[in-house]
């Protein structure tokens, strides 16, 4: 099944909104998750930090996708641009 190019722009449009979408609800718990354990637990904690890291490593692995994804939809078109 062949997609024409306006709708497959779209779909990489909507792709990419999405994996902003993404990173941005991965912060939101992310602040949520470190402003209930710094509640819970006000004094240093292995597991306070063990979770803290946890919620930054998520954010830290929706921004990694996030930033592949660009490069697989924006690369050729870069790489066609630099090399005309």
């Amino acid at each position: 099944m062949e997609v024409c190019g306006a709708c497959a722009q779209r779909i990489d449009t909507v792709l990419l909104l999405a994996l902003m979408g993404l990173v941005l609800v991965a912060e939101l718990l992310n602040s949520g998750l470190e402003a209930i354990v710094d509640m819970a637990s006000p004094d240093i904690h292995p597991l306070a930090a063990k979770a803290k890291d946890c919620g930054s490593a998520a954010v830290f692995v929706a921004l990694v996708v996030l930033a592949g994804a660009w490069l697989a939809l924006a690369g050729p078109v870069l790489v066609g641009l630099l090399g005309a």
